[in-house]
C-alpha cells in the first residue's frame, strides 16, 4: 500500500488528502469533507485523475481537465466524513484519457463520475523545468 500525504500549502482548495493505492490503471484516494457542496467535489475527483496521469507519465507530461461527461451524487445533503475514491482509467491515448469514477462514503456509493483529461508535451507556457518539481513536490513523490 502507498501513502502519500498530499500538501498544497494553499487554503480553501479541495486537494486529495492522501492517495492509498496507485497502480497503472487505478488510483485510490481519500478526502476528509466538513459541510461541503456537492459541486465542489468536482474538483477532488479532477486532482486525483490528474495526479494519476502526471503519477504514470513519470511527471512528464502537463495534464489538463477537458470534460466532465458526468457527475452525479446521490443527494443534496452537503458531503461531510471521510471519503474514499477509486478513479479507474476507462480508455487512454497519447493524448487523452477518460477516468470512471466512485467515491464512497463506507461502502455507501455517494458520488460518480466520467472525466476527461488532455495529456500535453511542456513547452515554453508550460515549462517542465518548473511544472515537473512543483508537482512531484506537491505529492511528495521523489
Amino acid at each position: 500500500m502507498i501513502y502519500r500525504k498530499i500538501n498544497t500549502n494553499l487554503s480553501d482548495f479541495v486537494m486529495i488528502d492522501k492517495i492509498t493505492k496507485i497502480d497503472d490503471k487505478t488510483i485510490w484516494s481519500e478526502k476528509y469533507f466538513h459541510e461541503l457542496k456537492h459541486y465542489k467535489a468536482i474538483e477532488f475527483l479532477a486532482q486525483t485523475g490528474a495526479f494519476h496521469l502526471r503519477y504514470i507519465n513519470k511527471f512528464n507530461k502537463h495534464v489538463f481537465l477537458l470534460s466532465v461527461s458526468s457527475f452525479k451524487y446521490t443527494n443534496n445533503e452537503c458531503l461531510s466524513g471521510k471519503y474514499q475514491l477509486e478513479g479507474e482509467i476507462s480508455a487512454k491515448s497519447d493524448f487523452a484519457c477518460s477516468y470512471k469514477f466512485t467515491c464512497k462514503i463506507g461502502s455507501c456509493e455517494k458520488i460518480t463520475g466520467d472525466f476527461m483529461f488532455a495529456l500535453k508535451n511542456y513547452d515554453n507556457v508550460y515549462k517542465k523545468n518548473i511544472l515537473k518539481p512543483y508537482y512531484k513536490k506537491v505529492f511528495y513523490v521523489y
